[in-house]
């Protein structure tokens, strides 16, 4: 194993290590069993707190406390049952999904779950195009559903749109989807979704489809805790929803209090002086509240422990042309070979990550660690880096020296990128001996361009919507997604082995993921450079908060304990 990739799992340990663990010596509760956390804007601030149209991973956090599907991820990031009283069944051809629902399913309030409010809450999410259901093709949620395509043709002319045909209620307890085509397992995984989150048909209609998500009366879900206060842009106040029908046990807290603290300073001084139990609730990155705090804390050896860090599954990677440009043809991977082999990703990290509270060095491939289909610590064997490589590289690719010096890489100016773009200008320039112009862009206009295929050298990142592989090939790689993610790209036997996965099921879908990935990094189409990090600062009496690599925990697990 190389030094880089023992220093980087080292660093990945110290990551993994940060996870909260309960101290054995203290297992009394507190008195007062209120959590109470910082956030930094309220709820309706980058989209409506409505399953339909939930897509910010703070305000998914929330709503994963107030409602439910037929089924969820559990903590880690399997499928189970939810409302659905089991898994489904799936008929011979695999085009029909019978679920039966737990006829003990209520909402906050009191009203029943019946097959009716599934085929209400869905229909709803289609017709609404929120960000999980305004795709085109199998990128939509619903995209795979019998009359999907009827649907979205209705809507595109301005039509009123019918109901999906291919969603039915044999009976008040049973659902049942066909499919236009057969799928593999992530049709699973995609039923777990926001926009498969059930919502109360009355309650809407009642309180209007603007604003029943905003008040504590009308804001009902069937999930383990309801809202029962709201200030809005100020505050909201969680409790427990009594004697709920999700069973187990009930929840240590007695109140989740979030308060709304846009201002950095005044999170540092309330966490401090014990106002505040948790900060960094769902978010990531460098402006992420939990972010912040921990840059202030990290070397405070009074509070260092305090700072968690939790894998999340957003990948950064360096982006080719390999439709034109320097990058593109036959010699084009030579080129590419020698810029990835240049980069230490150690030294990237430790330029960027802020201590690790941002992201840590991507050793695997394109998927980030803690998803299905993660190749593991270390297997990026072919883009790893070597100096004397890359240099042979380099001079095989450009014998004459007259491109390796009028090349640009391009990025979204901001700090974590900025940083990114800079340690890579050094590193190239150390490494290989050539001067890499640096270009910053909004981010509106980074996108359009190189959604038209204008950049040769570029910044390219993905964050997991759910936890299949097919998220990242389909979106990234294939059809609509190709040309920003890999302009040129046109493998058939990629295309090929991504197929296959998303036809099979089980080891062999993974296998043939995996495959895909491995094809990727054999050709340099892509060279992964980090994994992200979600930081949450919270206090040592805090027990039980916990996330993995898309979602934070519910929260019925947290206690408070004595302090």
């Amino acid at each position: 194993m190389k030094r880089s990739v023992v220093v980087a799992t080292v660093l990945w340990l110290e990551v993994a290590g940060c996870t909260p663990k309960p101290n054995p010596q203290v297992n009394q509760l507190a008195v007062d069993q209120t959590l109470r956390v910082a956030i930094p804007e309220d709820i309706g601030v980058f989209e409506p707190l409505d399953p339909d149209q939930l897509f910010y991973p703070p305000d998914y956090s929330i709503a994963q406390n107030l409602f439910d599907g037929l089924f969820r991820m559990d903590d880690q990031l399997r499928v189970v049952p939810d409302i659905a009283a089991k898994m489904p069944i799936i008929s011979a051809d695999g085009l029909t999904y019978t679920i039966p629902l737990r006829p003990d399913a209520r909402f906050s309030n009191g009203d029943p779950v019946t097959a009716t409010d599934v085929m209400y809450s869905w229909n709803r999410a289609v017709i609404a195009g929120g960000p999980l259901a305004s795709f085109s093709g199998d990128a939509n949620v619903f995209g795979h559903i019998a009359g999907y395509a009827d649907v979205e043709r209705a809507i595109g002319t301005g039509n009123p749109p019918p109901q999906l045909a291919g969603l039915s209620a044999p009976d008040p307890h049973t659902i049942q989807i066909r499919l236009s085509s057969p799928v593999g397992d992530y049709s699973l995984t995609q039923l777990t979704l926001p926009p498969m989150l059930i919502v109360d048909q009355h309650v809407i209609q009642a309180g209007g489809e603007q604003r029943w998500w905003q008040h504590s009366d009308s804001l009902v879900g069937t999930g383990p805790f309801k809202m029962v206060r709201r200030v809005p842009g100020s505050s909201m106040v969680f409790a427990p929803v009594p004697n709920w029908w999700g069973g187990g046990a009930a929840p240590l807290l007695k109140a989740v209090e979030l308060d709304v603290v846009p201002d950095a300073i005044k999170v540092l001084q309330g966490y401090r002086s014990g106002h505040y139990d948790l900060v960094g609730l769902g978010d990531y990155g460098p402006g992420a509240a939990g972010t912040k705090l921990a840059s202030e804390l990290t070397g405070d050896p009074a509070h260092a422990a305090e700072v968690h860090r939790f894998i999340y599954g957003r990948t950064e990677w360096l982006g080719f042309n390999l439709q034109s440009g320097p990058f593109s043809g036959v010699n084009g991977r030579l080129g590419r070979l020698a810029l990835s082999q240049a980069i230490d990703p150690v030294e990237l990290a430790r330029a960027a990550c802020a201590s690790g509270t941002l992201c840590f060095p991507a050793t695997g491939g394109l998927i980030s660690k803690g998803l299905d289909g993660y190749l593991g610590d270390g297997s990026n064997n072919v883009l790893r880096f070597n100096v004397r490589d890359a240099r042979a590289n380099l001079q095989e690719w450009d014998p004459t020296g007259s491109v390796r010096n009028r090349i640009t890489y391009v990025y979204i100016a901001n700090s974590l990128f900025r940083d990114v773009a800079k340690n890579l200008q050094r590193q190239w320039r150390r490494n290989l001996g050539i001067e890499v112009t640096l270009q910053g862009y909004d981010p509106a206009t980074f996108i359009y361009d190189r959604l038209s295929g204008d950049y040769a050298l570029f910044r390219a990142s993905w964050a997991a919507d759910y936890n299949s592989p097919e998220n990242w090939y389909d979106d990234l790689f294939l059809g609509n997604g190709a040309p920003s993610s890999a302009p040129g790209y046109d493998s058939p036997q990629f295309v090929t082995t991504v197929t296959q996965a998303e036809n099979a099921s089980g080891a062999a879908a993974q296998n043939a993921y995996q495959q895909a990935d491995r094809m990727l990094l054999e050709q340099a189409v892509i060279d992964p450079l980090l994994y992200y990090v979600h930081t949450v600062v919270m206090k040592p009496y805090v027990a039980g908060f916990g996330a993995n690599a898309l979602y934070d925990y519910r929260w019925t697990a947290i206690k408070l304990l004595q302090h």
